[in-house]
């Protein structure tokens, strides 16, 4: 019974029901077990009409297990499209804009975010498989935040693609020796800022001789990013990785 609860509740996130809606309408259609009754099913049932409460509450409180055990649960319920989006961009937002939020709330999205990104890079392990294209993926200098640039990997990762990751703060002559070495279709650059860019242009308009490149880079202007031979991209790393491999299938 869990396993059917878990599979259509997936299929509705999926489909676009917002993920709230989609637990609740999947209690009305499989209710809880009444007490006695036996599953043999591993996966845990649902148990709140909000699937990410859990993980909420476990943050909230700087449960460690909890959370781990939280996203455990969640990847049976959801894609990771929907995981991403829900269960791991807020926080991310959180963290990258502290002065925002309380000193609470900074510290839960500083305790949340090595967690997320430890869970995202387990993943990694399948990145060298993926048949649809190469990425290859690393932070512009100057940027230490590599967490959405992993969540982008994953989301790519899922649509079929290869993903060679080369992490934070990487010079853009280090990311065109590795794109030499590896001639993947595309590459992808977190920025930052425009700000980070100075003085790197250059670099990056090499970098896009002959390849197809991409910036994520908040209030970047997509004039901006084709003076450098560069598209630009959404920083929400599921609209990513759709734009990616959409572009792709164009001729």
């Amino acid at each position: 019974m869990d396993e059917r609860r878990a599979r259509t509740m997936r299929n509705r996130i999926d489909g676009g029901v917002p993920a709230a809606e989609a637990a609740r309408r999947t209690l009305q259609d499989y209710p809880h077990r009444s007490v006695g009754e036996t599953d043999d099913s591993a996966s845990a049932p649902i148990s709140t009409a909000d699937p990410f409460a859990h993980l909420r509450a476990a943050i909230e409180r700087f449960d460690g297990k909890g959370a781990h055990e939280a996203v455990d649960r969640l990847s049976r319920l959801m894609s990771i499209d929907s995981l991403l989006t829900h269960g791991v961009a807020p926080y991310l937002a959180e963290a990258s804009d502290p002065w925002e939020s309380s000193d609470l709330a900074d510290a839960r999205a500083r305790f949340a975010t090595p967690l997320l990104r430890g869970r995202m890079l387990e993943r990694a392990k399948t990145w060298h498989q993926g048949r649809a294209g190469r990425a290859l993926l690393a932070c512009a200098p100057r940027q230490h935040s590599d967490v959405a640039l992993i969540c982008t990997g994953v989301a790519l990762n899922a649509r079929g693609w290869a993903v060679v990751f080369l992490g934070a703060d990487v010079r853009f002559d280090t990311v065109a020796a590795a794109a030499e070495a590896v001639s993947p279709d595309v590459v992808l650059v977190d920025v930052s800022s425009e700000e980070a860019l100075v003085g790197e242009r250059e670099r990056l308009r090499r970098l896009a001789d002959g390849l197809t490149l991409y910036v994520s880079c908040e209030g970047m202007e997509v004039s901006s990013a084709r003076s450098m031979g560069a598209r630009i991209l959404p920083q929400d790393p599921v609209r990513a990785a759709r734009q990616i491999a959409s572009d792709a299938l164009v001729p």
